[in-house]
């Protein structure tokens, strides 16, 4: 909090003393706008920005989000190409999305922000994503996976994605989109997104405002058996709270300055489970639930602030943006954990993971609640802090004829995770009926606290002459994560050093037609919980190039985009349990290669032939080789990367990929229509098709494949008047049944057919 205070101190401080404040009401049309030039902290910035990076990168605005209703990541980012999802929920609680070939766990690998803010819990410490923002809320999402990234970390192995969120209204504007629904399972959805916000002239200078509300309430598309003692069977859904205040403040003086706060707040609980099926019952019926899985569930909240300062030092010349941020996530995990008195199976010792029960007769009919026996619960209580500094400066010059833009950054960061997990002991009877509960002490489960403090500072020019734009820029960043053990004392920390260039180039062959490649050096680097075991984990590093081709015709409608890439990555870092019991540690995992082909293709053929309607439409595919050039060095039998061999391909990374879509828009009516196809994939790096742990020999609901699936959604949407819509989606339309994961225990189904319909005004 000290920080936080300077930072104020100093942004009023400067604000104060700017020469030339006029405190008397000036008239507006007497003012010089031409100097209010922020466009707020983005990545792209705005979709026809694309064209001009010099690596790859995505922009989906308002209308690739609200057009489906969708309040799930992993189906709006499935339009952009190079990007892979493994799904978990069906709802996109907990996103787990790699870029290129990454492990896809949880995001880890990804820098996750929000309006250019690390958004993650706790990015350097514990940046697994049990928290993301809220899609149904964004006003576009912001996608880079090649060398421009380097401006961005801590994780520039995977790639960024940055969320913006609602802008602040030039007019007072109001906004309601109410939402109902059903998946005819007796599973009924409610959700609100309402804003109003508004910007007024006053003697001092431009204030403006945003409030903004966004709520969710879904009973669940699966069910638990029905056993002595279960209430409500029907009760696996969730509930959501988002709120967000934004306000700025620019004041009156000869050089443009903007302050801008927002705070913001999301609280979620949701009946979810880690325990998923057996893949008999699965095929049976995938929105089952067993018995054991009765208590599950995550409660999380999150409080997310910033206070931003910019000004235009010298106009169109020199800039700064200067953000001080803290963000607090508070979450607890619920969840069956392991079944206890295990013996009877070879090597488990008295305790067997939930994956192995699955697959075990004899242990699954305890979690179906059919015979007596216990299991340990664990209640996963987790609290984050985030805070930082960050500072941009951003200074445009010419020499002879080349234009120059160069960027000076640096951030000052910490945050911390602490554990204070506990375990419960439940014994049924052979009717599934609790007959006794354990309590263990506080701190049983887990007890520890993982702090992180880093400076990162980099420095990039973007050099433009003719028709050539040159990028080159170096990030470093001194990272010393800190591990403690409350319960036995043990601490650990360690440093790391990082170093991590990366240069870029794109050429306009013609005015539609564009050329670009680039390299940059990724890193990310192991847990803070890694200092206290093996003293020689390395930082996970990677060399990534990426040649391409843009068109971009905006008379014809067309935008298309052919993009290779390949990455080398060394020390692939990865979690050494995935959702089970093992060391819960990071590991380096060995080498891998990913490469690969990526295409877009979005085009308007009724708009290029000047037709009274227009038929949107876009194809992305991606394929990608993404396999290991070495053995893993994981031992842990928890682990889905224990058992690689060199040549077996990345688990949860599909070969290929397809989504497409189109639409008919004509007068006040348009309808449209999403595909999206994924292959089927492994679990595993030991690539194994059984459901058997090939380290153990034990079987094992984690291992094996997914299914492979060709999922549809539709949309359609009638303007009553210029400003309110009826709107239709429905997902799934074939209501297909496909296993998404094996993770983190068992088979995990996709989100069956749903129906929702609903109103927007849009008044402003």
């Amino acid at each position: 909090m000290k920080m936080i205070r300077v930072w104020v101190g100093m942004m009023s401080l400067m604000i104060l003393c700017v020469p030339g404040l006029r405190a008397e009401e000036t008239a507006v049309d007497e003012k010089d706008t031409s100097k209010k030039s922020y466009q707020g902290v983005t990545v792209i910035g705005a979709k026809e920005n694309v064209v001009n990076l010099g690596g790859s990168g995505a922009y989906l605005d308002s209308e690739d989000i609200h057009q489906f209703n969708y309040d799930d990541i992993n189906r709006v980012v499935r339009k952009v190409p190079g990007v892979y999802v493994r799904e978990e929920d069906g709802y996109g609680l907990f996103p787990n999305i790699s870029l290129r070939g990454v492990d896809p766990g949880r995001s880890g690998k990804v820098t996750i922000m929000e309006d250019g803010v690390l958004t993650a819990p706790a990015p350097y410490s514990d940046p697994s994503a049990y928290y993301s923002p809220t899609t149904g809320r964004m006003s576009g999402i912001e996608v880079l996976k090649g060398s421009s990234q380097i401006k961005y970390g801590p994780h520039t192995t995977g790639g960024v994605i940055n969320y913006l969120s609602t802008p602040i209204p030039d007019d007072l504007k109001a906004y309601v989109n109410l939402t109902s629904g059903t998946d005819f399972r007796e599973d009924a959805e409610v959700r609100s997104h309402i804003y109003v916000g508004d910007t007024v002239e006053t003697g001092i200078g431009k204030f403006g405002w945003l409030a903004e509300s966004y709520q969710r309430f879904q009973d669940g598309f699966k069910f638990i058996d029905e056993k002595p003692g279960i209430k409500d069977p029907d009760a696996t859904g969730y509930e959501l709270y988002d709120t967000m205040l934004k306000f700025f403040f620019e004041p009156d003086t000869d050089m443009y300055q903007r302050l801008e706060l927002k705070v913001g707040n999301s609280y979620r609980d949701a009946n979810e489970t880690y325990i998923g099926l057996n893949t008999e019952d699965f095929r049976n019926n995938p929105y089952r639930r067993y018995a054991a899985s009765r208590f599950d569930g995550i409660e999380s909240n999150q409080v997310r602030s910033y206070l931003r300062y910019y000004a235009e030092l010298i106009p169109d010349r020199l800039n700064i943006t200067s953000t001080g941020y803290f963000n607090y996530f508070y979450r607890n995990w619920r969840k069956v954990n392991d079944r206890i008195d295990a013996a009877s199976i070879p090597g488990t010792g008295d305790r067997l993971s939930i994956s192995e029960a699955l697959e075990s007769p004899t242990h699954l009919a305890v979690l179906k609640g059919d015979a007596a026996g216990s299991f340990r619960f664990r209640e996963n209580r987790r609290y984050y802090y985030g805070a930082g500094l960050d500072n941009v400066l951003n200074f445009k010059f010419d020499i002879m004829d080349t234009e120059h833009s160069m960027d000076f950054g640096y951030r000052y960061h910490q945050d911390r995770v602490e554990r204070y997990q506990r375990d419960i002991t439940y014994t049924q009877d052979g009717e599934g009926r609790i007959i006794d509960e354990a309590l263990g002490a506080p701190g049983s489960g887990g007890f520890n606290r993982q702090h992180t403090e880093a400076h990162a500072f980099y420095i990039n020019d973007q050099m433009t002459w003719d028709r050539l734009t040159l990028a080159g820029g170096l990030r470093w960043e001194w990272i010393q994560p800190e591990f403690k053990n409350k319960a036995t004392g043990a601490t650990g920390k360690v440093n790391y050093d990082i170093l991590a260039p990366g240069v870029s180039a794109n050429y306009r062959l013609t005015d539609k037609v564009s050329g670009f490649a680039g390299w940059h050096r990724g890193f990310s680097v192991p847990s803070p919980s890694a200092a206290t075991g093996a003293s020689n984990l390395r930082e996970e590093t990677s060399d990534a190039y990426e040649v391409g081709l843009r068109l971009n015709d905006a008379e014809r409608a067309l935008h298309s985009e052919i993009v290779w890439f390949y990455t080398d990555f060394d020390d692939l870092l990865v979690d050494d349990s995935i959702g089970g019991a093992g060391s819960g540690m990071s590991v380096n995992a060995g080498e891998v290669n990913s490469q690969g082909i990526e295409f877009l293709l979005e085009y308007d053929p009724a708009k290029h032939m000047d037709k009274p309607f227009n038929l949107p439409s876009y194809l992305s595919f991606t394929y990608t080789n993404a396999k290991f050039d070495s053995s893993s060095a994981s031992a842990d039998q928890e682990s889905i990367f224990s058992g690689a061999r060199e040549g077996n391909e990345v688990p949860y990374v599909p070969e290929y990929l397809l989504s497409f879509g189109t639409g008919f828009e004509y007068g006040k009516f348009g309808v449209y229509v999403n595909g999206n196809f994924v292959p089927q994939t492994f679990t595993s790096a030991s690539n194994t098709t059984d459901q058997i742990n090939p380290t153990t020999g034990v079987r094992d609901a984690r291992f094996g494949q997914t299914d492979s699936y060709l999922v549809f959604d539709f949309a359609a949407e009638y303007a009553l008047t210029d400003w309110a819509t009826l709107t239709m989606n429905v997902y799934n339309i074939t209501d297909q049944e496909y296993i998404v994961s094996r993770h983190p225990h068992g088979p995990r189904p996709g989100r069956p057919l749903t129906a929702t319909w609903g109103v927007k005004v849009n008044w402003g």
